[in-house]
């Protein structure tokens, strides 16, 4: 791509703006036509066909406005650019057209110090020299073809390969892989005319189902617990892209996940996982003694269960218990997401799991490190996060009721293994400290008035 040199010439200082003096670079090129966007609008786009499942890394840019001209017999063509609207320009696409308007010449201009200036009360030139370049489809422009950029335009009007379209990618290949330069129209930045958008730089984007959290619900008898959820995922023409349904088993979450991550869409590695890290969030805080080796390992002391009493720390309302939920498994809210929730393997050691289950009396949880004494720990300074699940039910009635699902945080707690009966597990719940003054309203899905 070519860079940019600015030279004001002074006879043509008089009119204001900034002229492009356009070298063609080959007979063959009989027009030239500009594309002037207004503002950067991505970093990929995912080009047609429908459905098409990547996308190709590079900038998109936002056209307004385009201006086309033939090329002088003196094999020059100049195009002068006023300020309107706009007195700036991030970039500009020039491209250079054979007798049958085929792009066979093109130039990317940028400055590397900042975005192109069209002056009100100064005259700018800059002399472009285009270099080679093939017209292809956009079935193959992805395909590596040498050193030769190839450029790809399409339009919804013919629902793909259009000479003319609006459209227009300049694709290359390098070092790390083919990538490309976009410019589509403002209004339509993909050209595939979805109504509803779901992502204007992906045409006729389809993405899978996807997980969410959402707290919005009509005459919710939960008030507002946030709850895990399903959405269509990001589908153009689709009313319900994006839109979080609950699950049919109510399973609540802390109140952050909802609060915190905006979009409601992302899976856990992105905003749901720093949420589940964070000690703002409702969460259990567990410690696993184990012995300092000395060299930053550890040996796990004799297992003592440890009890984390619901019932005490008022979470559940009155009448209501906890019930064990064998193999409930959520690939984003368990950071081990091949592993049921109602264990959590700890880092830093092997075969070495924080379980969880519910007490005879359905009134507790109960902990415990599945692994036997004196399990080598191979890093004491690792910390585990992860999502346990249990059910909560009225005491008085069968069924699963509802779904809990807590963060927890782990760490070691490196000391000497105790000879008597101090437990060597201990587990604390934490509301958080973004917890409302009457605490999550997870607890709301446990029978807690508010």
């Amino acid at each position: 791509m070519r860079g940019l040199a600015l030279v004001c010439v002074l006879a043509a200082c008089g009119d204001s703006g900034l002229l492009l003096d356009v070298t063609p670079g080959s007979k063959d090129v009989r027009s030239v036509e500009v594309f002037v966007p207004m503002q950067k609008q991505g970093d990929s786009m995912g080009m047609p066909p429908a459905n098409s499942p990547t996308s190709t890394q590079g900038p998109v840019f936002e056209v307004i406005d385009t201006v086309q001209t033939p090329v002088d017999s003196d094999g020059r063509a100049r195009i002068l650019l006023k300020p309107g609207s706009i007195d700036q320009v991030p970039a500009l696409l020039v491209l250079g057209y054979n007798a049958n308007h085929e792009a066979i010449r093109y130039a990317v201009v940028q400055d590397p110090n900042g975005p192109i200036m069209l002056r009100h009360t100064q005259s700018d030139t800059i002399v472009v020299a285009l270099d080679p370049a093939k017209s292809t489809s956009v079935g193959t422009a992805r395909m590596p073809a040498g050193a030769t950029p190839r450029i790809v335009r399409w339009s919804a009007a013919k629902m793909g390969d259009d000479l003319n379209g609006p459209c227009v990618g300049v694709i290359e290949d390098g070092d790390q892989g083919v990538k490309g330069t976009f410019f589509g129209p403002h209004d339509d930045l993909d050209c595939d005319a979805a109504t509803p958008e779901c992502d204007d730089n992906w045409y006729l984007r389809v993405e899978g189902a996807g997980h969410c959290v959402t707290d919005m619900i009509a005459n919710d008898p939960l008030m507002g617990a946030c709850r895990l959820g399903t959405t269509a995922g990001c589908v153009d023409n689709n009313a319900n892209s994006g839109v979080c349904a609950p699950l049919q088993q109510v399973v609540c979450a802390p109140s952050t996940f909802c609060t915190d991550c905006s979009d409601r869409t992302l899976e856990m590695s992105g905003c749901l996982a720093n949420t589940a890290m964070s000690d703002q969030t409702a969460h259990i805080d567990c410690e696993v003694t184990v012995a300092d080796n000395g060299n930053g390992t550890g040996t796990l002391c004799d297992n003592k269960i440890a009890l984390l009493d619901l019932a005490t720390q008022q979470l559940l309302g009155a009448g209501w218990g906890c019930n064990a939920i064998a193999g409930f498994t959520s690939t984003y809210i368990d950071a081990n997401s091949a592993t049921p929730l109602t264990m959590l393997p700890l880092k830093g050691a092997t075969n070495v799991a924080l379980g969880l289950q519910c007490h005879a009396d359905t009134t507790v949880l109960q902990f415990g490190v599945g692994a036997p004494a004196g399990a080598p720990v191979a890093d004491i300074q690792q910390e585990t996060w992860g999502g346990m699940v249990f059910g909560v039910h009225q005491v008085t009635t069968t069924g699963d009721g509802h779904f809990l699902v807590l963060p927890v945080h782990v760490t070691y707690a490196v000391g000497t293994c105790p000879t008597d009966a101090t437990p060597t597990l201990s587990c604390t719940y934490s509301q958080g400290s973004a917890a409302t003054p009457n605490g999550d309203t997870i607890w709301n899905c446990g029978g807690v008035t508010r």
